[in-house]
């Protein structure tokens, strides 16, 4: 009876410790402009804006979002996306530019995780194919679990050129922050086997 009871508090504890171990990235938010009609995300929720200077040039005709880049450097798109509930946040988009010019932006990754905009990594988009961008905030413990965190990419440059850029699968990811239940139960098993071997 005991060695059964030993052996299903085992199974406990390895099943928490697996799914503690193995829990996925799940896609929170995601623009990806499929719609005709709507700019909302077609995954979760949060808002999407044009950063100052920066002019919208999408068209409903075209799965994509397209702006104009003036010449003033901060130009850009930002969102608003509520991390609640999730830890290790990525983020990712797609950019091009579809303009031909020969002139490069400067850009750089932004986020506010509640009291003012922090600049992250810079990049460089100065051809015509799609591009993909990511930056990981996993290490930021303030991105996580945060219902009014933003992040946005803007122009750090100030050339006398507008370009054009367009965006398309801005995805927000995280995994899933761990039900404190499991680590209740992965606690009494231990302190169950500790038990048990103090007994022995």
């Amino acid at each position: 009876m005991k060695k059964t009871l030993l052996a299903a508090r085992l199974a406990l504890i390895l099943a928490c410790a697996w799914s503690l171990q193995t829990a996925s990235a799940d896609v929170i938010t995601l623009w990806d402009f499929e719609s005709t009609t709507s700019n909302d995300p077609v995954i979760g929720s949060g808002t999407q804006g044009l950063l100052p200077d920066a002019i919208d040039n999408s068209s409903l005709a075209v799965v994509y979002f397209r702006i104009g880049s003036s010449t003033t450097a901060g130009s850009g798109l930002e969102w608003e996306v509520s991390t609640a509930g999730y830890e290790n946040v990525t983020l990712s988009i797609d950019m091009r530019r579809p303009d031909g010019s020969a002139n490069a932006r400067n850009w750089t990754w932004q986020y506010d995780l509640g009291s003012g905009w922090v600049d992250a990594s810079n990049f460089s988009l100065a051809n015509q194919i799609w591009n993909n961008f990511t930056l990981d905030l996993s290490a930021i413990s303030g991105a996580s679990n945060n219902p009014n965190f933003k992040f946005g990419v803007a122009t750090t440059n100030s050339p006398n050129f507008s370009v054009t850029v367009d965006f398309d699968n801005i995805t927000v990811s995280g995994t899933p922050v761990p039900e404190p239940g499991a680590f209740v139960l992965m606690a009494v098993g231990l302190g169950g086997i500790a038990v048990w071997r103090r007994r022995k």
